[in-house]
């Protein structure tokens, strides 16, 4: 039901103060220590060759993913008739990045997205869908550009082993997850749990096991489901959502290489370029939040192997900056403006416009609504 989705969006919202204390505090742990140790004077130089414009670029670019992400979501609810200003979506987007990015696996973000996208007007079963299909597209740019990611990364900036095998575990979990899915829609009637229970009959029986196999299950007979539901929206629609999605992505990876132009070093362009690959591809498997604490020296373990200490230690502040810090402030505004615009609202209202009459004030909803519990990107 749609009060499942408000239940839920009410719990994480509650510990999000908590969260959002661990996850700044480790984060600016990990990167007062990295500072300590790799970066001195020297540094001073390389900054005051700062180039404005180019840095104002990385930041343009590191902030437009959203919008990219925004112009989705209205590609993909267009068909439900209801079509939400773009104001709107940007609040969504940015306060989805905001829940996710302070959440374990960034959880909190699919069910910010899909309560917020309910309230301003889309019905709650295409809210969920619509969030769903942004999984869906990560998955599978995520299935693509790993065996890329880890090709060139041993070719040009020299992975190490660890990161090898963080690679084969993402990559595995990522095929897992696609064969289930998959599975789930050939034959819906047939839950994991059940197959595995006449497979592994003394495996399956353990509690603890069986209750695991079961959420897994229910995860992935619901984003079956979602995918049937996005298939009747037709090829053009699917396309340009794929399109914004990509544009997502690629804003994403030339924030730092664009860094690297404006510090000067124009010659780490496309290595800069491979290492961010690598960094976007193992960051939705880190599970603490917002990955505070373990993405900081994880990026500046990739960037070191081809940049001096210091020169990879200020980028890892940089990167922390636009990726992390940026996303807090303009997530976390985006989010209590969201949520002045619900108090305003009636329960279930909504301000989209479907046709010539708003949805406000909407008593009708009967539709079902399962929020997603993932991580998306």
């Amino acid at each position: 039901m749609a009060r499942d989705g408000e239940e839920d969006f009410r719990a994480r919202r509650a510990g999000m103060r908590r969260w959002l204390l661990l996850a700044v505090g480790a984060s600016v742990a990990a990167l007062v220590i990295i500072s300590l140790l790799t970066m001195d004077r020297e540094i001073l130089h390389t900054l005051s060759g700062l180039s404005l414009p180019w840095f104002l670029l990385a930041v343009s670019l590191a902030l437009s993913r959203w919008v990219w992400a925004a112009l989705r979501i209205r590609v993909l609810s267009a068909p439900s008739g209801v079509r939400l200003p773009l104001r709107h979506l940007l609040k969504v987007v940015f306060a989805g990045n905001f829940a996710g990015v302070i959440s374990p696996m960034r959880a909190g973000g699919v069910a910010t997205e899909t309560y917020f996208l309910y309230r301003y007007g889309l019905e709650p079963g295409a809210s969920a869908a619509v969030i769903t299909f942004g999984m869906v597209i990560s998955t599978a740019l995520l299935l693509v550009s790993m065996p890329l990611a880890l090709v060139l990364g041993l070719e040009r900036i020299n992975l190490s082993f660890a990161f090898k095998g963080m690679f084969y575990l993402a990559f595995a979990a990522c095929a897992a997850f696609a064969v289930l899915v998959l599975a789930a829609m050939r034959k819906p009637q047939e839950s994991l749990a059940d197959g595995a229970a006449r497979a592994f009959p003394r495996m399956a029986g353990r509690p603890v096991m069986r209750r695991w196999l079961e959420r897994v299950s229910e995860e992935a007979s619901r984003f079956a489901s979602f995918l049937r539901q996005i298939a009747g929206l037709g090829p053009k629609p699917l396309l340009l959502a794929t399109f914004y999605a990509m544009l997502f992505w690629g804003s994403n990876l030339l924030t730092m290489p664009v860094v690297m132009v404006a510090l000067g070093r124009p010659e780490y362009f496309l290595r800069s370029l491979i290492a961010q690959l690598v960094v976007v591809t193992l960051m939705p498997f880190v599970p603490v939040p917002g990955g505070s604490g373990i993405v900081e020296p994880g990026f500046y373990a990739v960037y070191s192997s081809f940049l001096s200490p210091d020169l990879a230690g200020l980028l890892t502040l940089i990167w922390r900056f636009l990726d992390f810090y940026l996303g807090l402030l303009a997530g976390g505004a985006a989010f209590l403006l969201a949520l002045r615009d619900l108090r305003r609202m009636r329960p279930g209202g909504g301000s989209g416009m479907k046709g010539e009459e708003s949805p406000g004030g909407r008593e009708d909803v009967r539709e079902e609504a399962v929020v997603p519990r993932g991580g998306g990107g």
